[in-house]
Protein backbone atom coordinates (compact mmCIF):
# COMPACT_ATOMS: atom_id res chain seq x y z
CA UNK A 1 0.00 0.00 0.00
CA UNK A 2 0.81 3.59 -0.96
CA UNK A 3 0.47 6.08 1.86
CA UNK A 4 0.89 9.94 1.91
CA UNK A 5 3.28 10.48 4.69
CA UNK A 6 1.58 12.90 7.31
CA UNK A 7 4.27 14.30 8.87
CA UNK A 8 4.03 16.31 12.52
CA UNK A 9 5.88 19.74 11.48
CA UNK A 10 6.75 22.38 13.96
CA UNK A 11 8.35 25.71 12.44
CA UNK A 12 10.75 26.34 14.97
CA UNK A 13 10.79 30.68 14.07
CA UNK A 14 6.66 29.68 15.29
CA UNK A 15 8.33 28.41 18.96
CA UNK A 16 6.74 30.33 21.62
CA UNK A 17 6.93 29.81 25.68
CA UNK A 18 4.07 28.81 26.76
CA UNK A 19 1.91 28.62 23.61
CA UNK A 20 0.74 25.39 23.21
CA UNK A 21 0.98 23.56 20.07
CA UNK A 22 -1.67 20.65 19.13
CA UNK A 23 -1.63 17.81 16.48
CA UNK A 24 -3.72 15.09 15.81
CA UNK A 25 -2.76 11.13 15.23
CA UNK A 26 -4.74 9.34 13.23
CA UNK A 27 -4.83 5.42 10.96
CA UNK A 28 -2.51 7.49 8.39
CA UNK A 29 -0.04 8.61 10.13
CA UNK A 30 0.31 5.41 12.24
CA UNK A 31 0.23 3.53 8.70
CA UNK A 32 3.31 5.11 6.97
CA UNK A 33 5.48 2.61 9.46
CA UNK A 34 5.91 -0.08 8.37
CA UNK A 35 5.65 -3.30 10.13
CA UNK A 36 4.11 -1.42 13.24
CA UNK A 37 2.49 -2.99 15.98
CA UNK A 38 -0.08 0.02 15.76
CA UNK A 39 -2.76 -0.73 13.13
CA UNK A 40 -3.99 2.87 13.81
CA UNK A 41 -5.72 4.91 16.49
CA UNK A 42 -6.93 8.49 16.97
CA UNK A 43 -4.06 9.94 19.60
CA UNK A 44 -4.15 14.01 20.61
CA UNK A 45 -0.87 15.73 21.03
CA UNK A 46 -0.06 18.92 22.90
CA UNK A 47 3.33 20.50 23.08
CA UNK A 48 4.23 23.09 25.75
CA UNK A 49 7.10 24.83 24.18
CA UNK A 50 9.68 25.95 26.90
CA UNK A 51 13.00 28.30 26.29
CA UNK A 52 16.06 27.25 27.93
CA UNK A 53 19.28 29.02 26.38
CA UNK A 54 19.53 28.44 22.97
CA UNK A 55 17.70 25.04 23.27
CA UNK A 56 14.19 24.59 23.88
CA UNK A 57 12.03 22.02 26.30
CA UNK A 58 8.69 20.42 24.93
CA UNK A 59 6.91 19.16 26.98
CA UNK A 60 5.10 16.20 25.02
CA UNK A 61 1.36 14.98 26.26
CA UNK A 62 -0.42 11.96 24.38
CA UNK A 63 -3.73 10.79 24.83
CA UNK A 64 -6.22 8.75 23.18
CA UNK A 65 -6.57 5.23 21.62
CA UNK A 66 -4.39 2.89 19.34
CA UNK A 67 -5.68 -0.09 17.57
CA UNK A 68 -3.88 -3.19 18.48
CA UNK A 69 -4.14 -7.13 18.06
CA UNK A 70 -5.20 -8.56 21.23
CA UNK A 71 -2.27 -10.95 22.42
CA UNK A 72 -4.93 -13.70 23.48
CA UNK A 73 -7.23 -14.03 20.84
CA UNK A 74 -5.57 -11.93 18.01
CA UNK A 75 -8.45 -9.32 17.17
CA UNK A 76 -8.22 -6.27 17.03
CA UNK A 77 -8.82 -4.07 20.22
CA UNK A 78 -8.38 -0.18 21.49
CA UNK A 79 -5.88 0.93 23.93
CA UNK A 80 -5.96 3.70 26.28
CA UNK A 81 -2.80 5.91 25.93
CA UNK A 82 -1.83 8.55 28.54
CA UNK A 83 1.89 9.28 28.18
CA UNK A 84 3.46 12.49 29.51
CA UNK A 85 7.34 12.80 27.70
CA UNK A 86 9.74 16.03 27.86
CA UNK A 87 12.26 16.23 24.44
CA UNK A 88 14.82 18.80 24.40
CA UNK A 89 15.31 20.47 20.67
CA UNK A 90 18.57 21.81 20.73
CA UNK A 91 21.08 23.48 17.97
CA UNK A 92 23.81 21.03 16.74
CA UNK A 93 27.15 22.08 17.62
CA UNK A 94 29.05 21.61 14.34
CA UNK A 95 28.43 22.43 10.89
CA UNK A 96 27.12 19.20 9.77
CA UNK A 97 24.68 18.88 12.61
CA UNK A 98 25.97 15.53 13.27
CA UNK A 99 26.08 14.53 16.77
CA UNK A 100 25.32 11.85 19.41
CA UNK A 101 21.86 12.14 20.42
CA UNK A 102 20.18 10.95 24.05
CA UNK A 103 17.17 9.47 24.16
CA UNK A 104 15.41 12.76 24.69
CA UNK A 105 17.10 15.02 22.85
CA UNK A 106 16.27 16.13 18.94
CA UNK A 107 18.84 18.20 17.29
CA UNK A 108 18.44 21.32 14.11
CA UNK A 109 21.29 23.35 12.61
CA UNK A 110 20.81 27.32 11.86
CA UNK A 111 20.21 26.30 8.34
CA UNK A 112 16.85 23.86 9.75
CA UNK A 113 13.06 26.03 9.55
CA UNK A 114 11.47 23.11 10.73
CA UNK A 115 11.61 20.08 12.32
CA UNK A 116 9.83 16.95 12.07
CA UNK A 117 8.79 15.05 14.97
CA UNK A 118 7.13 12.06 13.06
CA UNK A 119 9.21 9.55 14.26
CA UNK A 120 9.60 11.05 18.12
CA UNK A 121 6.13 11.00 18.29
CA UNK A 122 5.67 7.72 16.90
CA UNK A 123 8.37 6.03 19.12
CA UNK A 124 6.76 7.64 21.59
CA UNK A 125 3.58 6.11 21.44
CA UNK A 126 5.17 2.69 20.75
CA UNK A 127 7.05 3.10 24.27
CA UNK A 128 3.56 3.74 25.86
CA UNK A 129 2.85 0.42 25.48
CA UNK A 130 2.63 -2.32 27.84
CA UNK A 131 4.59 -5.81 27.13
CA UNK A 132 1.11 -7.56 26.73
CA UNK A 133 -1.73 -6.63 25.26
CA UNK A 134 -5.21 -7.96 26.18
CA UNK A 135 -8.44 -6.98 25.71
CA UNK A 136 -9.54 -5.18 29.19
CA UNK A 137 -11.72 -8.19 29.77
CA UNK A 138 -11.44 -12.11 28.69
CA UNK A 139 -15.20 -11.85 27.72
CA UNK A 140 -14.22 -9.40 25.61
CA UNK A 141 -11.81 -11.99 23.29
CA UNK A 142 -13.07 -13.85 20.14
CA UNK A 143 -15.04 -16.80 21.76
CA UNK A 144 -13.63 -19.16 19.17
CA UNK A 145 -10.20 -18.31 19.22
CA UNK A 146 -10.42 -18.84 23.36
CA UNK A 147 -11.97 -22.27 23.00
CA UNK A 148 -9.35 -22.95 20.77
CA UNK A 149 -6.66 -22.11 23.20
CA UNK A 150 -8.76 -24.56 26.20
CA UNK A 151 -8.38 -27.00 23.12
CA UNK A 152 -5.05 -26.66 22.75
CA UNK A 153 -3.84 -26.84 26.17
CA UNK A 154 -6.16 -29.94 27.91
CA UNK A 155 -4.09 -31.67 24.85
CA UNK A 156 -0.51 -30.45 25.58
CA UNK A 157 -1.11 -31.54 29.09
Amino acid sequence: MNYTKVACIIELSNLVSGADIRLQLNDDFFAQFEGSEVLGGQVAVAISPRAVGKAWSLQVHLKGQVKLLCDRCLDEFLLPIDEDEEVRLCPAQNADGQQDAGDEQLFFTAQDTVVDLSQYLYESVCLSLPMQRFHARESDCNPQMLQKLKTLIVNLK
